[in-house]
Parts: C-alpha cells; sequence; structure tokens
C-alpha cells in the first residue's frame, strides 16, 4: 500500500530516458498499490496514459501481478476494489480473476460462504463461465470451512485429468484433492472420516495431508495418533518441516504429554527448521502443565540460540508461568524486558 513509493520507483528509476524501462505488469502493480492506497483515480489515470502510450493490460496482467499478491492473504475488499478499477480501465474481470476471488474468500475465515454464492451469481448473471480452477477455489474454500459434504461433491466432479491444469512445480492434483478432503473433515471435526480419507488415498499423500491429519489429531487431544501418522511421514521418506513441528507440538500441549513434548523438541532442535516459535510452544506446554523450572529452563535455552529473539510473546509464557503473580515476579519479569524496550500489553496484565 505505500503507494508514493512505488510512485517514487516508477518515476525515477524506471520512466524516462535514463530509466531502465517498465512494461504491463509493472504499471499493474504500482496500480495495485495505488488503490491499496484509495487513489483510484490516479490508478486509473496511471493505466490510461499507459494505453495511449501503446501498453495494453489485460486480465492475465492483473491476475500475474497485484492478484497473485491480495490473493494468499485473503483481501477481498482489495481484491473487489481493484476489480472495479479493471472495469473503469474497459478490462472486464473475466473467470481467471473471479477465481483468485474466490481462493481470497477462502482464505479469510472472517468472510462468509455466502460471499461465495454471491460471487457465483455474479459470474452467472455476467456470462461468465466456470472452469475447473473454479472448482478448486470451491473446494479450498469448502474445505477450509469444514464443508465435507460439498467438497466431496466437487471432487467427484473434477475430471482424472485435472493434474493437466496445474503448474508442473505443483503437485498432483490427486495430492491436492486428498488433501482438501482431510482438511475439510478435520474442520468438520470428524478425525475419523479424514483418516479413513487418508487410507483410502495413502499413495498419493503429501506432507499437507499428513499435517491435516496430525492437527487433526492434536484437536481432540489424541497425542499418540499424532506420533503414528508423524512416524509413518518419515517412514514414506517425507521430511518434516517446521510446521510439521508445530503440529506435533500442539498436539503434545493438548494432550497434556510434558514427555512427548519434551521428545518432539529434542528432534526440532536437531533440525534445520528450529525457530522461535517452536520455543515459545514448548514453554507455554511446561507453564500449561505446571513444570515452572521447565519453562524457564527453556527460556534460558532461548536466550542461549538467539538472545535477540526475546519478544512480548516470551515474556507473557514466562508470566502465564508464574500464575498467581506476586508483586515481586512481576516486577522481576517486566523489569528483564524493559531493557528491551518491550512494555506489558493487555495480555500481560491479565495475568495479576
Amino acid at each position: 500500500g505505500d503507494s508514493t513509493g512505488a510512485m517514487g520507483v516508477f518515476n525515477e528509476e524506471m520512466k524516462g530516458e535514463k530509466g531502465v524501462g517498465y512494461d504491463a505488469y509493472s504499471l499493474s502493480t504500482i496500480a495495485c498499490a495505488l488503490c491499496a492506497n484509495g487513489e483510484m483515480d490516479a490508478a486509473y489515470e496511471l493505466i490510461m496514459e499507459s494505453n495511449r502510450e501503446g501498453i495494453k493490460l489485460d486480465s492475465i496482467v492483473f491476475a500475474s501481478g497485484p492478484l497473485m499478491l491480495y490473493t494468499p492473504l485473503g483481501k477481498v475488499d482489495e481484491i473487489r476494489q481493484f476489480m472495479r478499477l479493471m472495469e473503469r480501465v474497459g478490462v472486464p474481470p473475466d473467470t481467471i480473476i473471479y477465481n483468485h476471488l474466490l481462493r481470497a474468500i477462502a482464505r479469510n475465515p472472517e468472510v462468509s460462504l455466502q460471499q461465495s454464492e454471491q460471487v457465483l451469481q455474479e459470474m452467472k448473471d455476467k456470462g461468465i463461465e466456470h472452469d475447473e480452477h473454479t472448482k478448486l477455489s470451491l473446494m479450498t474454500l469448502y474445505s477450509a470451512r469444514g464443508d465435507l459434504a460439498r467438497s466431496k461433491m466437487i471432487a467427484d466432479s473434477l475430471p482424472e485429468n485435472t493434474e493437466k491444469i496445474q503448474r508442473s512445480t505443483s503437485p498432483t492434483s490427486k495430492a491436492r484433492m486428498l488433501h482438501k478432503l482431510i482438511t475439510a473433515a478435520v474442520k468438520s471435526g470428524d478425525i475419523w472420516e479424514a483418516e479413513r480419507l487418508f487410507n483410502q488415498g495413502e499413495a498419493d499423500a503429501d506432507i499437507r495431508s499428513f499435517e491435516s491429519l496430525i492437527r487433526g489429531f492434536a484437536d481432540i487431544g489424541n497425542y499418540s495418533g499424532a506420533v503414528r501418522y508423524f512416524k509413518k511421514m518419515q517412514e514414506k521418506g517425507i521430511a518434516p518441516n517446521s510446521k510439521t513441528y508445530g503440529a506435533m507440538q500442539n498436539a503434545a500441549k493438548k494432550a497434556s504429554d510434558l514427555d512427548g513434548a519434551e521428545e518432539i523438541m529434542k528432534e526440532i532442535l536437531a533440525s534445520k527448521h528450529l525457530n522461535t516459535h517452536h520455543f515459545h510452544n514448548i514453554m507455554t506446554t511446561n507453564a500449561k502443565l505446571g513444570n515452572r523450572k521447565g519453562c524457564w529452563a527453556w527460556f534460558e535455552r532461548l536466550k542461549e540460540w538467539n538472545d535477540d529473539k526475546l519478544d512480548i510473546i516470551t515474556m507473557n509464557i514466562l508470566l502465564q508461568n508464574e500464575v498467581p503473580l506476586t508483586e515481586e515476579k512481576w516486577e522481576e519479569i517486566i523489569g528483564m524486558f524493559r531493557n528491551r524496550s518491550i512494555v506489558p500489553s493487555d495480555t500481560s496484565y491479565s495475568y495479576i
């Protein structure tokens, strides 16, 4: 949304005789910054001026730049605003653009399913066809909302050669479908259906399907179930990543399994995926289970690992660890972070 910075680069570094030049893609990105900052008229003038200079923007250009940014962030309002700009400059949104909008709705849990139905009706009213990407976008949406029935319905409607529409670097279509169905089952609270779906399509399972299943077992406090699929994933030759380890830590925490939490943390320490979040997880598990010394011990390990990573979350976990807090302990912990310019938040005060 920094339109001033974007226009500065455009005018000083790209435009003019000494500039490096620009094309339709850079223009659509600058227009994106202008729109995000509420400068719709400026974006319109920029594109119309470029049109007069012979640089034409089509829906593919719009989709390749700004919408690739907005879509994964779930920025539905921003995409809508950009679509209005497209209409204004004579490039009506097509199936590609509407698919981005549907995927953004899927990414934003605050947007209701009703909005997706409105989008589909809008496409119908404008004579914009649905394609296989539209179905995949809808399946992503239904999966994220835990609507297993509609997820299955779309999966069944997709042709066997759906993988042909995926980029060559993407997982196969079957792997994507399996992941989305398992996620829908987990989100709906039916871990046993999720497990059945996994076992049925295990040959196509990738790391995302394993992670979804692990999270499902974590949600019901079944650490042994999470461990079973964590080990099965490794046996299949799929290495855990930071998200997988985080899901396993969450499973141990929800199952109140301190030994399991300590064991998985040892594995994380030996991996290349260690981050602050993993330290916070093990500290929180110790605090939750009343192991104050364990929480402080992992705090010291965090400081040894990277003292610069201590933040407000670290402070709040230590405060939570000491509940019921004495005035002396409050001052001790707050004082440790005061020198780092970290001040108590509302959450911090909630532990008093």
